[in-house]
């Protein structure tokens, strides 16, 4: 998703707009960067809307609890494939990520 993109629809949805700005998280960004993968982001979201069906009538605690379950399940399964596929998934430090100069 572009930043066009992100500004078109933020432009045409109030509520987006108001909840779903990325730059209103400065942790997203850092020196004139996205420290944030779109595409990635859009994936996921087009994931998370495989569940709207189970989750529309859930309390907040059940949401939160249940998305959270699916997304270690489906991190869990993703490393699985990778190691099948002789990648090598590791876990990275999350002080790391948020550090403003990561370099590999």
């Amino acid at each position: 998703m572009s930043s066009t993109c992100i500004a078109s629809t933020l432009k045409a949805d109030a509520f987006c707009n108001l909840n779903c700005n990325p730059a209103q998280f400065p942790d997203l960004y850092n020196n004139g960067q996205w420290r944030f993968n779109l595409s990635a982001a859009e994936i996921t979201n087009a994931w998370f809307g495989g569940f709207k069906s189970i989750i529309r009538e859930m309390r907040e605690d059940c949401y939160d609890f249940f998305l959270d379950e699916m997304v270690k399940q489906k991190n869990r399964m993703m490393v699985g494939e990778l190691e099948r596929r002789g990648e090598n998934p590791h876990h990275l430090n999350t002080a790391w990520l948020l550090s403003s100069e990561p370099t590999l």
